[in-house]
Formats: C-alpha cells, structure tokens, sequence
C-alpha cells in the first residue's frame, strides 16, 4: 500500500482482517487477478462547481471480493473520493484534497507522476464502490477518470496476519 511500484497488496494464500463500511472480518485471498485499464466518463460538467456523489457502477465487485485501485484524471478536472460514499476520504478537519490532471509531457517530473498515482490508492469491498466529486474550471464536455489495479477473491478465514482499512476512517465504523 503506497509503494512506488503498484502491486497487489496480497497473494494466494494470504491472511488478513479487512475493516470498512460494510465488511469487518478475517478472510484468506483465494485468487488474485489484475484490473489493467477502465476508463470512466462522469459527463459534463459546470464550470465552477462541484459535481457531487457520482457513483460508477462499472467498479463493482463480485461477492467476496476486494478490490485495489489506484486512478488517473484525465480531463482538466479536480476529483475528490468519496468511500464509503458517505465519507469524504481525502481530508482533514477542515479542507478537502483532491486528485489533479494527471501531468503529461513536461508539466511534471516522474518522481511527482509517481507521487500523485500512490497518493491515489483506494481499496472497496464487494459493490460497495466509492462515489466521486468532479470539479472544472470551465465547463466540459467530459470528465474521465482511468482506473487501474487488482481484485482479490476472498474467503472467510480464523487467523489474519495483518489488518487492513478498507474504507472509511477509524472512528467513524
């Protein structure tokens, strides 16, 4: 989780506690597989407002199963991340983060791209996907988002080796 190099967080075999929303359990991950490029339009948008609680539907998962992205914006676009869709994800007590273009070309170096796509890394269970905030400038036609990463298919288990945060924030499950 974090890692420069985006790779799946578990493998076959491997034990955990998930904590979220909508699951708190042990399970052993059964499968691993990869999700390489999902590419999701959220439409037009209005310049100088947010365009609050879009869902995405195409994200969702299986039952027993957990899923790992991290995205890319696509469009000149600011997203902010809802998950569960209740809960502001990227805050503090008092400001909202979110995600930028992705920088293409020369606006950024690798070391930032590499930065920005870690600080993406959000994890779901089952089809309770997280919900997304767009904002522009200036009005759009599109707002695409590309999501990459790994879904895990999961079974209950007695032990976990670690534990991990699904979704949410501590305190608020």
């Amino acid at each position: 989780m974090y890692k420069a190099l985006f790779e799946p967080i578990l493998k076959r075999g491997h034990t955990v506690r998930l904590v979220g929303h909508a699951v708190n359990g042990n399970y052993r991950c059964e499968a691993v597989d990869a999700l390489p490029a999902y590419v999701k339009d959220f439409g037009s948008l209005t310049a100088a407002t947010w365009d609050n609680d879009n869902e995405d539907t195409g994200l969702e998962a299986d039952q027993k199963e957990l899923v790992q992205l991290r995205m890319r914006v696509l469009d000149d676009i600011r997203v902010r991340l809802k998950n569960p869709p209740s809960v502001l994800k990227w805050r503090t007590a008092k400001t909202a983060f979110y995600l930028p273009k992705w920088p293409t070309g020369d606006e950024a170096s690798d070391a930032e791209r590499e930065l920005l796509f870690m600080q993406s890394e959000f994890f779901y269970w089952e089809d309770n996907t997280p919900r997304f905030d767009c904002y522009s400038v200036l009005a759009l036609g599109t707002a695409r988002v590309e999501f990459v990463g790994w879904k895990y298919k999961m079974v209950e288990s007695q032990e976990a080796t670690f534990e991990l945060l699904v979704d949410g924030w501590p305190g608020m499950h």
